[in-house]
């Protein structure tokens, strides 16, 4: 037979099996009761957990419900206690948002395993609101390889995302390589070059050479390429093969992008003539008479123009990215 004694007063034993109080009601010194008999079962009642000792209870011990609500947050819990401590018998979807303490997790925290490939398909999508994410814990390196631009939410304001905002490197002007724009000063902004015909080094231009090879000039056959010559020039849609050019298969190049072509007038004709009547009084045929005739007249005209035949025009400057 076993007894519990306090400060030498039997207060419970146990008989066999059996544990019984000797009273029904064991109260601290201090008046607080501490534990009950209840029909045979014995519980604890304001017990303070910092003096009980863990290290003997088993592994799984104590369930969920075997703890009293409210008791244990995560303030409460030892700072020796690691995610790693988690027992992985934990089943999916088990630990919902409302079963977290709040604020006792943050990006911080997250195991460095954990990747958004482990994050459950069935969250609906736009359950995940900004004031939600833990500021500076997803940056663009993390995005998973299927978001796109096109999943972002529609519903962003204008103006409301600033260039610190992105990551860097997320969004560069690679996909503008080989464009061709007009600009207002002399210039050209960064990234761009004038299209002056110049020739430019194949390695430090690289990404240009690749877009646009040797289409405007080989440069010097080896290390450099040609710039497309646009001063002075006005653009024309390449033909390619349409009938909107009927000279296109004479241009200097062909029909290609890069080719070229002069000045010329469209066929036309400029032919006045005036024809006029004539007599000779003294024409004698037969006894006399008068000689009539038509004699035409053709009239030359005299140049008049400038050095070319254009439309009214402002000159801007031709870029090409690079």
């Amino acid at each position: 037979m076993a007894q519990l004694l306090i400060k030498g007063t039997k207060v419970a034993e146990v008989v066999g099996d059996t544990t019984s109080l000797i009273a029904n009601t064991l109260y601290h010194p201090s008046g607080t009761q501490i534990i009950t008999d209840d029909g045979g079962t014995i519980g604890l009642t304001n017990v303070n957990l910092q003096n009980i000792n863990f290290d003997n209870v088993a592994n799984d011990a104590i369930s969920g419900d075997k703890i009293h609500g409210g008791t244990i947050s995560g303030s409460l819990l030892h700072t020796d206690v690691t995610f790693a401590d988690v027992n992985s018998s934990v089943v999916n979807d088990a630990i919902s948002g409302d079963k977290i303490h709040g604020g006792t997790i943050s990006g911080s925290l997250l195991h460095t395993d954990v990747t958004f490939a482990d994050v459950n398909s069935s969250i609906a999508n736009d359950a995940i609101s900004g004031d939600k994410i833990h500021g500076g814990t997803i940056s663009g390196s993390q995005l998973h390889t299927d978001v796109t631009f096109v999943d972002v939410n529609s519903s962003i304001a204008n103006d409301s995302i600033s260039g610190d905002k992105i990551q860097g490197g997320i969004i560069s002007g690679s996909i503008f390589v080989g464009m061709i724009a007009s600009f207002g000063m002399s210039s050209p902004p960064t990234g761009w070059l004038v299209c002056n015909g110049g020739a430019v080094n194949r390695t430090t231009y690289a990404s240009l050479f690749a877009a646009i090879g040797t289409t405007w000039g080989a440069g010097n056959g080896s290390s450099t390429f040609n710039l497309p010559d646009l001063r002075g020039q006005f653009l024309r849609g390449w033909a390619n093969g349409s009938g909107n050019d009927p000279d296109r298969n004479s241009r200097t190049g062909g029909d290609a992008v890069g080719s070229s072509q002069g000045s010329q007038f469209g066929a036309h004709t400029h032919t006045p003539y005036q024809t006029s009547s004539v007599y000779d009084n003294n024409y004698n045929y037969g006894g006399g008479g008068r000689r009539y005739g038509s004699f035409g007249y053709h009239y030359a005209t005299t140049s008049a123009g400038g050095n070319e035949t254009r439309p009214i025009n402002k000159y801007v400057q031709y870029c090409i990215k690079y």
